[in-house]
Parts: structure tokens; C-alpha cells; sequence
């Protein structure tokens, strides 16, 4: 099974950054290749540049570790993959909030991972870039919920 991780500091609140990954429609706003994104209970449709639709199953929200787990689940051919992003409060000075947005996932057949690793690094930058530049919006969290369990 293929693994990797990216991150990046960003140089906003953890709870500002979590707004926007928490949102799991939000994606397209700073996902390369990705054009809209939709999410439907528990269901993530993502349209991507080529036309092509990629669903993903949410598989964990957790407001209080500010984690936001994914698997997709089709149409793409893979045994097995996980998303997991955490949003890490790292702020040293109350005066200049940041935080680290860690992406890591787990796939296989383990080619995907280097389609999906270059891609994923490509997204956290942008993102990193766009809030560090306020150019996406903040939307308020949603309110704290327990953790998901399994």
C-alpha cells in the first residue's frame, strides 16, 4: 500500500483554515483539476476538469481534532484509499495566528499514489497560498460535534 503525506504552514487561525476543509463542498475552491464539488450526506461528487466525476465517500468529520477523513470510492479502479486532513493549531504569538494543514493518504494499487501525491501537494500549496493571501472566504465551522466513532 502506498502512503505519503504533504503539509503547510499557513498563516491563519487553525479554526479559519478548518472552516474551509471541513467543507467538504468547498474543495474545488482550491483543489487544482477540480471545477465543482458537491456533497450529499455522507456522498462527495467532485467533477473534475476532464468531465470526469469522482465520488468519495466522508468518512469522518471531527471538529474537535479538526480532522476530515475521505475514501474515494469510485469510478477509479483502487483496492483501497484514505484521505485524512488535520488542521494543527501552531500559532507562537497571538498576533500572527498559523496553523498546518497535513494531508496524508493511503492507496493502492500503489501507482495511483503518484498521480494522487503530486496532485494533493499541488492542493495544500494552493490553499496554503490562497489563505495566506485571503483570497478564499471564511465561512464560520460548523458547531462542535463528538467525534465520530467506528
Amino acid at each position: 500500500m502506498a502512503s505519503f503525506r504533504t503539509h503547510a504552514r499557513i498563516r491563519r487561525s487553525a479554526d479559519d483554515v478548518w472552516a474551509v476543509v471541513s467543507a467538504g463542498e468547498r474543495i474545488s475552491e482550491w483543489f487544482p483539476g477540480m471545477v465543482s464539488s458537491a456533497v450529499d450526506g455522507d456522498v462527495r461528487t467532485i467533477t473534475l476538469r476532464t468531465g470526469m466525476p469522482l465520488i468519495e465517500q466522508i468518512v469522518n468529520v471531527d471538529h474537535h481534532l479538526r480532522r476530515f477523513q475521505y475514501s474515494v470510492t469510485g469510478p477509479m479502479p483502487m483496492r483501497y484509499h484514505l484521505g485524512t486532513a488535520d488542521v494543527i493549531d501552531d500559532t507562537l504569538d497571538p498576533a500572527e495566528p498559523a496553523c498546518l494543514l497535513v494531508y496524508s493518504t493511503q492507496i493502492e494499487p500503489d501507482p495511483l499514489g503518484f498521480v494522487f501525491d503530486g496532485a494533493i501537494a499541488d492542493a495544500v500549496a494552493n490553499l496554503a497560498r490562497l489563505l495566506d493571501d485571503h483570497a478564499i472566504e471564511i465561512h464560520p465551522a460548523a458547531p462542535a460535534e463528538p467525534a465520530a466513532q467506528d
